[in-house]
């Protein structure tokens, strides 16, 4: 079985026109320092669309699953030039 990497996470987030796979949106969850600052280094290369395609579906995500926290993420979106974004 192949490891899945947080670069191979980003790489699908940032393929214009192929939706996002909903198995990788638990990479999100509790994310380590490092994830988080290459996440947020290619935040300004995702699409407008995609970023707010990921945030609904991480907002659906976490009401299945309590076990997810994606405080740290959400933290640092709330500097996102897009008021969607934020709001999310």
């Amino acid at each position: 079985m192949t490891k899945i990497t947080f670069q191979s996470v980003m790489d699908a987030l940032l393929k214009e026109g192929k939706p996002f796979p909903k198995k990788y949106l638990s990479f999100f969850s509790d994310t380590d320092p490092a994830s988080l600052e290459h996440l947020l280094d290619d935040w300004p290369r995702i699409s407008l669309t995609s970023k707010r395609t990921l945030l609904d579906e991480l907002t659906a995500l976490l009401d299945e699953d309590t076990i997810v926290c994606f405080d740290d993420f959400a933290r640092a979106l709330l500097a996102d030039p897009d008021a969607p974004v934020r709001a999310r």
